[in-house]
């Protein structure tokens, strides 16, 4: 967050050492990247989408603005929009592990693009409540989104792209993790 508005690569097979840096246009908020490494999905201040970068030019080479608008009236300092429902910004993201689909989720929308190519938007799902954070089943079945101002966790069907299910989540759940249990 804040300077340098960009992402450090570094190599971890090479003793930790910074082999580059990527350039966003203003701080960078939650990432994902292909499971190949290839493109690296970042959300950043100011920007109701995302930015893809190709990981190995060490560029920015789309920046995705989603259709369904934020409900702020008033940006604040490039961090977000302060509107009638409070403080609204995109702070979620992720690859479903099939590679097919990037789910990114702003204020109280998720939306979802195709994860190759032009990136379009293929649907977007409203929360009930200000999303945050986004995790997947690792059978891709499922997306989990953490509802912070509403203390739940939406359960989505990601074929159906409908919340099949609320949970109680404590108070002001943020970042979320799904484990695979083995039996």
């Amino acid at each position: 967050m804040g300077e340098p508005q960009a992402v450090t690569i570094v190599d971890v097979q090479n003793g930790h050492s910074v082999v580059g840096t990527i350039p966003f246009r203003d701080s960078v908020r939650p990432s994902a990247l292909t499971r190949d490494g290839r493109l690296l999905f970042h959300q950043v201040d100011g920007l109701n989408g995302f930015q893809v970068a190709d990981t190995r030019r060490r560029e920015v080479i789309a920046t995705r603005e989603h259709r369904t608008p934020l409900d702020g009236v008033l940006l604040v300092q490039s961090l977000g929009w302060l509107g009638f429902g409070g403080f609204e910004r995109c702070h979620g993201i992720a690859v479903r592990p099939d590679q097919a689909e990037v789910w990114s989720v702003c204020a109280n929308t998720v939306t979802v693009h195709a994860a190759r190519s032009r990136f379009t938007e293929l649907a977007a799902i409203p929360l009930p409540g200000k999303g945050y954070w986004i995790t997947f089943s690792p059978d891709a079945r499922y997306a989990c989104v953490a509802l912070s101002d509403i203390n739940e966790v939406a359960v989505i069907d990601t074929a159906t792209r409908s919340i099949l299910r609320r949970l109680k989540a404590g108070s002001r759940p943020k970042r979320n993790l799904v484990l695979r249990h083995a039996s």
